[in-house]
């Protein structure tokens, strides 16, 4: 944060999500153009986070291949193949993309989804294994803006 002076605590913020009645969520559109849709949010803690929305239509359709390897800081050629062993086990479908038949929309099937239920409470074990091994939630807290600045050192030295 530039202005540590105005910084807010996350309770404050966790507080102002609670009382909100919907949050509005943007995506970009297969084609580009943007999107946005009022959402109902539950939460369980401080870092997970639920939308009510449908396994389809324009929400799900604005997931492509390129925003999760760019989300994942890797390459469309290193997470095809992921995908592919996915569909295969049928936790994931691809489509094409409907502006842009180039592109490919990635959407969990109800598999998939079963998995990710499974699979949600890996980050918290995750974080405590870490904070167990680092010493205390502080430590690491200071350590996320090294890291943030090592992350994008590497991508400025990608992009030359």
């Amino acid at each position: 944060m530039r202005r540590e002076d105005r910084e807010m605590p996350s309770e404050w913020a966790l507080e102002l999500l609670d009382r909100a009645p919907f949050v509005t969520v943007s995506f970009t559109r297969p084609d580009g153009t943007p999107y946005g849709v009022p959402l109902s949010l539950a939460r369980t803690d401080e870092k997970t986070f639920y939308f009510h929305c449908a396994l389809e239509g324009e929400k799900m359709d604005c997931i492509a291949v390129n925003d999760i390897a760019r989300r994942l800081m890797l390459e469309t050629n290193t997470i095809t193949p992921l995908l592919q062993r996915m569909e295969k086990a049928k936790l994931v479908k691809r489509s094409k993309g409907k502006e842009n038949s180039r592109q490919r929309i990635v959407s969990l099937t109800k598999k998939g989804t079963a998995l990710r239920e499974q699979a949600k409470h890996i980050p918290e074990c995750l974080s405590a294994e870490i904070v167990k091994k680092m010493g205390s939630a502080d430590d690491i807290v200071r350590m996320v803006p090294v890291l943030d600045k090592l992350i994008e050192g590497l991508k400025q030295t990608e992009n030359k």
